[in-house]
Parts: C-alpha cells; structure tokens; sequence
C-alpha cells in the first residue's frame, strides 16, 4: 500500500502500531497563523520543538501549514521573513513533509528549499481534474512535491486515472472521510460555510446544513475503489483519536464503504 497520512496523537500505541509507510500531521503551538479560528480549535493537538525532535527520529512528521488565511501578509517584506524563519523552524525540528495550498508558498518551497523539506499540496486548490497540472508547469522546480491531495468532489475513476497519467512522478494522495455533494452549489455553499474561520455561529450553521442537504451528499465511486497502490490521507486536527483509528482499521481491512466522514466531528 502507498503511505498514509494521518493526524499525530501524542500516544505510543497509535503511533507504534502498523506504522510502517505513515506520515503524521501536526504543527507547533505557536506559528505564523496564529490567529485563524481553526487554529485554535486544534491546539490541544499541537506539539512543542523539543516533542517533534524526539518523534521525527522514529516517525515521518509533517507540518500542517495549509490554512490559506495569511491577509496577503505572505506579500510583505516582514511576511515573507516570518514564513521563511518557520519553514526553517520546521527543517530544523525534523520536519520531512510540510502541507500547504498557499501557492506563493508552495512556490517559495520549491524554489529555495526543494532539497530540505518535501512538499504536499493540499487538495483546498480544487485540484480535481488533469488540468490542474498547469500550476505544477510553471514552477522552476517540483522535484520536492511528494504528493497532491487529491478532493473527492466529482471525482470519477476515469478522471483520477487521467489524474495519475497526468501527474507522472507526482503521486497522488486521495482525501477518502470529507464530505462530497451531488450538488455543485451544495458543496460550494459548504466550503464557504467551513472557512467562515472568525465565525463561531457558523459551527450550529454547518450542522444545521449538513442535515438540511443531507440528501446531496454521497460517497464516489472512488471510495469503493480499493488500490493498495494509492496513497490515502484520514483525519484531520481537532477530530477524536478514535474516529481516525476506526477509519484506518476499515481502510486497512478494504472496508472503505465503512468510513466515516469528520466534517461533523470537526465542529463539535
């Protein structure tokens, strides 16, 4: 099977068992965006320096740097020196993988530190679809881009299999417990509703909506699609180490069908 990528709970038995071929996402407690409302939802799930040092000897960590709300900070002298002391920062700890969707930053990564840190593109471009490939095309160098994450939303088998045709070295990485929605005005009102991040009514909102258009939402025939092959990303920060768990159990046993999704849990 390819690699997994999954949430870091400081716990030995989950970190320990079956590891081989796992990629744990965590980040530090303070970083650059400190201040987005999702952020803080999922301190209790971040990690001290000295914590990722000791773990990145064992295990493969990878910094989660993929919120996109940087206020165009990123275009700042002073924005630009913050991003470049965490990326760093990350190295330094042990850091082998870092997830982002900030392009400028991807960009930022591939051309200054392609040969420190491996780079995971994050499935919040909407990469879905061959075309996508054209952001790869103008970077001076991908080497370092492991892998994208790949959204199920109105993703087919064909046009995965188009995806990996595609891509070529780039592996591809699919998103196998979010939501996914028929309905292509549901799933955009979906996603503007989950990156409310200043918003904490929008919490009841989503609940409220997800049970209204409940009848949209359904899983691809790329989830009943079992590939030991392809490589799968379970869980997210602030979801209960028992969810993810459970999902891995099922996708390991090939019981994709069983997975549960967290948009839910991410919001309680």
């Amino acid at each position: 099977m390819g690699e997994m990528l999954l949430p870091l709970y400081l716990d030995e038995s989950f970190m320990d068992s079956e590891s081989e071929g796992r990629i744990y996402l965590t980040r530090f407690e303070q970083d650059f965006q400190k201040d987005c409302f999702l952020f803080h939802e999922a301190r209790d799930y971040a990690i001290s320096p000295e914590e990722a040092r000791s773990i990145s000897g064992r295990h493969q960590l990878c910094y989660a740097y993929d919120m996109f709300h940087f206020e165009n900070r990123e275009f700042t002298v002073e924005g630009y020196q913050e991003i470049c002391k965490d990326i760093e920062s990350m190295i330094d700890t042990g850091f082998k993988y870092i997830l982002v969707s900030n392009p400028y930053i991807i960009e930022l990564l591939c051309n200054e530190y392609s040969k420190d840190i491996r780079v995971i593109v994050s499935s919040q471009l909407e990469i879905n679809h061959a075309h996508s490939k054209i952001f790869f095309d103008v970077l001076n160098n991908t080497r370092n881009i492991s892998y994208v994450i790949v959204s199920q939303n109105h993703l087919h088998k064909q046009e995965f299999e188009e995806m990996r045709r595609t891509f070529g070295s780039i592996g591809l990485m699919v998103e196998l417990d979010r939501l996914i929605s028929d309905n292509q005005i549901v799933h955009e009102q979906f996603n503007n509703m989950i990156y409310g991040y200043y918003n904490d009514s929008v919490k009841c909102h989503l609940k409220e909506y997800i049970e209204e258009n409940r009848r949209y939402f359904r899983k691809q025939d790329l989830v009943d699609q079992f590939d030991e092959n392809i490589s799968y990303k379970l869980g997210e920060f602030g979801v209960e180490k028992e969810l993810p768990e459970k999902n891995l159990r099922h996708l390991l046993n090939n019981e994709l069908e069983e997975i549960q999704v967290i948009d839910y849990d991410l919001w309680q």
